[in-house]
């Protein structure tokens, strides 16, 4: 039998029994199949790694500025990565500002930055499962919600289709 929010699209790769393929994320057609699509969403997020990121309150402004700085750890990794390589060649060190990062950070620190930056990459990945899973009409009414936030495109369809 066919689940009404995803229109048996699944139905052939999951017939096909193919082995170690990854199932597909349930597509949700309209608002109305809400209430049926949202826990097998819930339970593919979670078997896929979500580690309850998109549940996880948050704003919208402390998940940019959190984004914002996992981009800046990034680019100072990136850039000590590559004054290594060149051996501090003098045109890597001119083109790297004096606002790079250089030295070790203490263990904890280095642990936290971990922390961080799993968690915002876990978000930007279960952001773009459930983006994918919209149709063309919500994700054009989700378009204030910054790109990458899943918790916040969570509450806004938790918000939009919860019926009390």
């Amino acid at each position: 039998m066919t689940n009404a929010y995803n229109n048996g699209e699944e139905k052939g790769a999951a017939a096909s029994g193919a082995a170690g393929s990854q199932a597909q994320a349930p597509k949700l057609r309209s608002g109305a199949h809400y209430a049926m699509w949202r826990p097998d969403m819930e339970v593919y997020l979670e078997r896929h790694g979500a580690n309850s990121v998109h549940t996880r309150e948050m704003t919208a402004k402390d998940w940019q500025s959190l984004s914002e700085q996992v981009r800046q750890w990034d680019e100072e990794a990136l850039t000590a990565a590559l004054l290594l390589v060149t051996k501090g060649s003098s045109a890597a060190a001119a083109s790297t500002g004096s606002n790079t990062f250089s030295g070790q950070l203490p263990d904890d620190q280095t642990a936290a930055r971990k922390l961080v930056r799993e968690m915002v990459e876990r978000s930007k990945r279960v952001y773009g499962v459930l983006y994918a899973a919209l149709p063309e009409k919500l994700r054009k009414q989700a378009e204030s919600i910054p790109r990458g936030f899943a918790f916040g495109l969570w509450q806004w369809l938790e918000q939009k289709f919860h019926h009390c």
